[in-house]
């Protein structure tokens, strides 16, 4: 039987191996394009997730060159221009060399705000069509930051009881209830409250701790910058004496008791001298749009505000005086600063009466004399300033003996006293008394004067009576005091007002009464991406 050969079976093999070879060969070059692909978007992704970061580093670098500017230029907001923004600014790399841009929108304070918006846009010249932006606010804090700041001692008696942040450039005694923190400019002090001098008696709380006549000196102990005499649970009461453990070198304790939200001590100080300027500012200020009153020719101004946006002005031509005698038979002896309205009379002003007078258009009230501030105000921010000559050392002081109010509390109402030498209430005050302000005593102090209450018989009193106004019950701050000298509306033998309850307005740390001085640089106070 003859055997088929077949001629094409070499082939056929050559011809399906070229074949696979071409089919492996496709797939392989689909799957290597892929790949390909897949990386070249994987890396032009990561570029621009990186450009992303870049671009937000260059907004972060344009907020952050305003912040420094401002913090030299503290009232410039179109970047040292006149024209309105936004203002472009080139970016550089580490080398010098331009790489990219930031574009700033500077949103000013509103009026009665120290807040400032500062929107940053920035990009890179490679990718300018990726854009980031941030949004940065900034405030600078007020004078009345604080619920009470001084630059004396300060000792905060029982019955005291403070909402809000305490500071003082010196030493601080505190035997009530503060709830928020209590600082000291000093890490230790002789508290002159509890020296003795040297035949063992207390040296005298009413001239300072510092004059125990023949027997001086007065020999007293440092104790810690912020301290208190309250006794520590479970036990009470105050001991006027020195304590150990509120002294160096025991460590201080943290006395929830007295200090529920804490004491810190060895803070810096705050710049009460440059008040000065403030005030010059602010009485040119006045001369130009708001309400300037030169000096009375009589015993100083009482300023009467209306909750119809206006506010009256008159003069005040007698004050009540209260006089007592140590015998039946002795003269009478006026106190020395009872600081009471007894008459007083309208005037022309501008061209105009003395009563009504709309609020000015900057909220700046400034007399050159002595005033008497009350009333309430409703839907206004208004600055009072009672000064003399600004450097001369015959000041001015403001006086609140009836209330002094606003009639909204959400910051949309706010009073500014600033007083050359002292803020005052006077003998005639209110039993129960409210003042809402931001108080500043640039060179004296925020309290009420003590009135001797020695004499015990109203007959020894002229006129008959005027003696009960020495002891007051309540009195009630809502706001912030600042005062040069040492504060305080009562005193160790029970006289001026019983019970002081001092509430802070947080509305007025960035949101203060109009022109009012602030301490320090610019807080950041919220950073966003927008």
């Amino acid at each position: 039987m003859t055997r088929r050969h077949s001629p094409h079976r070499g082939s056929d093999r050559r011809g399906v191996s070229l074949l696979m070879v071409i089919v492996f060969s496709s797939v392989f070059v689909v799957i290597l394009a892929a790949v390909t692909q897949y990386t070249i978007a994987h890396l032009a992704f990561s570029r621009q997730r990186i450009d992303r970061e870049y671009a937000l580093d260059v907004a972060e670098a344009g907020a952050n060159y305003y912040r420094w500017h401002l913090a030299h230029v503290a009232n410039d907001y179109k970047d040292g221009t006149t024209v309105a923004g936004p203002y472009v600014h080139d970016y550089r790399d580490a080398s010098g060399i331009v790489i990219g841009k930031y574009s700033l929108d500077i949103v000013a304070p509103t009026s009665g705000s120290t807040i400032v918006t500062v929107r940053s846009t920035g990009w890179l010249d490679r990718r300018p069509a990726l854009k980031r932006t941030i949004e940065m606010k900034l405030g600078i804090p007020s004078f009345s930051q604080y619920a009470v700041v001084a630059n004396d001692n300060m000792r905060f008696g029982e019955g005291t009881e403070v909402f809000g942040p305490i500071h003082s450039n010196k030493g601080i005694r505190f035997d009530g209830v503060a709830h928020n923190l209590v600082s000291s400019s000093l890490s230790s002090y002789d508290d002159p409250d509890h020296g003795t001098c040297r035949n063992g008696t207390l040296c005298s709380p009413s001239l300072g701790g510092a004059d125990c006549g023949s027997q001086a000196p007065c020999t007293q102990s440092l104790e810690f910058g912020v301290h208190t005499h309250v006794t520590a649970p479970p036990g009470s009461g105050v001991n006027n004496n020195l304590r150990p453990l509120e002294a160096p070198p025991s460590t201080m304790q943290s006395r929830t008791d007295v200090f529920a939200a804490g004491r810190a001590v060895g803070v810096a100080p705050i710049n009460f001298p440059g008040i000065t300027s403030n005030l010059s500012t602010m009485k040119t200020d006045s001369i130009a749009a708001g309400a300037h009153f030169d000096a009375s020719g009589q015993q100083g101004y009482h300023v009467h505000f209306n909750t119809n946006g206006t506010f009256d002005v008159t003069k005040v031509t007698a004050q009540k005086q209260c006089g007592y005698r140590s015998g039946s038979h002795g003269s009478y002896t006026n106190y020395t600063n009872p600081y009471s309205i007894d008459t007083e009379t309208s005037f022309t002003w501008n061209s105009r009466s003395s009563m009504g007078i709309p609020m000015p258009t900057n909220g700046i009230i400034f007399l050159e004399d002595d005033v008497w501030v009350d009333g309430q105000i409703s839907n206004a921010r208004v600055t009072v300033v009672a000064a003399r000559e600004l450097l001369a050392s015959n000041s001015a002081t403001i006086i609140v003996n009836n209330d002094l109010k606003y009639s909204h509390y959400d910051g949309t109402d706010a009073i500014g006293l600033i007083a050359q030498t002292d803020i005052s209430v006077g003998l005639y005050s209110e039993n129960d008394l409210q003042i809402d302000a931001a108080m500043i005593a640039q060179n004296g102090r925020v309290g009420r004067y003590y009135y001797d209450p020695t004499p015990v018989s109203s007959a020894q009193f002229s006129p008959a009576g005027c003696n009960n106004n020495i002891v007051r019950n309540i009195l009630t701050l809502n706001g912030s005091i600042a005062t040069n000298l040492r504060y305080g509306f009562a005193y160790t033998d029970g006289t001026g007002y019983t019970t002081r309850h001092l509430n802070f307005d947080n509305n007025l740390v960035f949101g203060p009464p109009p022109s009012f001085p602030t301490t320090g640089q610019y807080t950041v106070l919220s950073w966003q991406e927008k």
